[in-house]
């Protein structure tokens, strides 16, 4: 506390600070002035109600300022600690991929993510020019493992293209990026042989759904596209009951 002016008044110093961890600011060091009214001892006379000796008594949130402020920094050092790790990331242009603890895991992730890649390219495949790895403080339930960051590599890959895949005995009967087409697909056939005796229906053939890496520029089939694909050659991938298989109830 320092006095300023006639002796009448007084200003109360807090100090805090402020520190940055992944863009979030927390409090660590700056001053706050808060100004206060105080008797000068000459002038003290009677206690009067509410005040304390003479002088006033001072609001309780300014009276709880430098506690408030320490709690704080320690609070928020708490859950940084406890929801944060340091370790590593990789990072592409400047975007991040993906976080990891084991330094170890990079040349693993680069080398299986290469060697994948240029097998569905056909061509050699290399990516240490395009990547760049740095130490960061990251949430710790984001740290990937190993076949996650190969993942997230590949996904980085713009010659790459991640889409479902429908095939029918080896065959490939459509590509799409959504899930939910492949889907339609398959409902669109089991329409096709439902009527209102049926009770179930088997597939006979092996139908595989796959989430995998093809080449970029992979031209996407509509659901009614797969469906016809699938029911061209008649009677098509299901059967009746008679004949055992995959059951597709109702």
């Amino acid at each position: 506390m320092a006095g300023a002016g006639d002796g009448a008044r007084s200003y109360v110093v807090v100090s805090c600070q402020f520190f940055v961890v992944k863009g979030v600011e927390f409090p660590v060091h700056k001053r706050f002035f808060f100004r206060t009214n105080q008797v000068p001892p000459a002038a003290e006379g009677p206690a009067a109600p509410g005040t304390a000796g003479g002088r006033p008594c001072g609001p309780p949130l300014r009276t709880s300022l430098p506690f408030l402020c320490l709690s704080g920094v320690v609070l928020a050092g708490a859950i940084t600690a406890a929801s944060c790790t340091l370790c590593y990331q990789v990072e592409a242009q400047g975007q991040t991929l993906a976080f990891f603890q084991d330094p170890g895991t990079y040349d693993q992730a680069v080398a299986q993510a290469e060697n994948r890649a240029s097998q569905i390219l056909e061509a050699p495949v290399s990516l240490n020019q395009d990547l760049t790895l740095t130490t960061a403080l990251a949430p710790k339930d984001q740290i990937e493992s190993l076949s996650g960051v190969t993942g997230s590599i590949l996904e980085s890959i713009p010659q790459l293209d991640h889409v479902y895949t429908l095939t029918v005995d080896g065959t490939t009967v459509g590509v799409n990026g959504d899930a939910d087409v492949i889907t339609q697909a398959l409902n669109l056939v089991k329409e096709h042989y439902t009527t209102d005796e049926t009770r179930s229906l088997y597939i006979e053939s092996q139908v595989d759904i796959r989430y995998e890496y093809l080449p970029a520029g992979q031209e996407e089939s509509t659901a009614e596209e797969m469906a016809q694909t699938m029911l061209a050659g008649a009677p098509g991938p299901l059967t009746t009951p008679s004949r055992r298989g995959t059951p597709w109830n109702r």
